[in-house]
């Protein structure tokens, strides 16, 4: 199994300079090795991973079927992190794939999921995707507003911002009247129906 996690970390430290296909190998070595284990939150690790890949590489239909994959082992195992996190790339990949509107949805599932288990570094993920959605929409002063919380916020990944850049890069951060720097205030305004796409 050591190989297995040895080939994960690798594909997840190739994200990070951008190499997307390689990673995608790597995950896919993994997922091999996970399977012989019969180690299903490894196997399902693994798929999200190849999810952000597939993403990353502009195939957002493999994006969305890994995205899946993986969410339903998640949840069948119960593993909170990686529900939420699922759901923020099954949300990136709808964005891709032109479904806005499911994309808002799953995003706002995954919000309020890492809400309330305190997966701060999730909340932000998803928050990254709506403002995504919202840009899409050309609600760009909103899309701002959630950008400029993410961007200046410590625990904000890199990765989450890149890989809603594609989105994002014409969408200038502007502060969010009153609340900007409170996350849990921004979370609580958009699950409680604050407009969206």
């Amino acid at each position: 199994m050591g190989r297995g996690l040895r080939a994960q970390q690798a594909g997840a430290c190739m994200e990070g300079t951008g190499l997307f296909e390689k990673a995608m190998d790597c995950q896919r070595q993994a997922l091999e090795v996970f399977h012989g284990y019969s180690d299903r939150v490894g196997q399902a690790y693994c798929l999200s991973r190849m999810s952000v890949d597939a993403y990353a590489l502009g195939d957002y239909e493999h994006a969305v079927e890994c995205a899946q994959q993986g969410f339903e082992i998640f949840r069948e195992a119960g593993h909170r992190l990686g529900i939420q996190v699922s759901r923020c790339r099954l949300g990136f990949a709808y964005l891709g794939q032109g479904r806005r509107t499911e994309a808002w949805s799953v995003l706002l599932l995954a919000l309020k999921g890492a809400q309330e288990h305190d997966l701060v570094p999730t909340s932000l993920y998803a928050l990254t995707g709506l403002a995504a959605c919202l840009a899409q929409e050309g609600k760009r002063a909103q899309a701002g507003e959630l950008l400029s919380l993410v961007q200046s916020h410590p625990q904000t990944l890199g990765l989450y911002l890149e890989l809603a850049r594609r989105w994002l890069a014409d969408v200038e951060a502007a502060p969010r009247s009153g609340t900007s720097g409170d996350l849990d205030a921004v979370a609580e305004s958009l699950l409680a129906g604050a407009p969206g796409p």
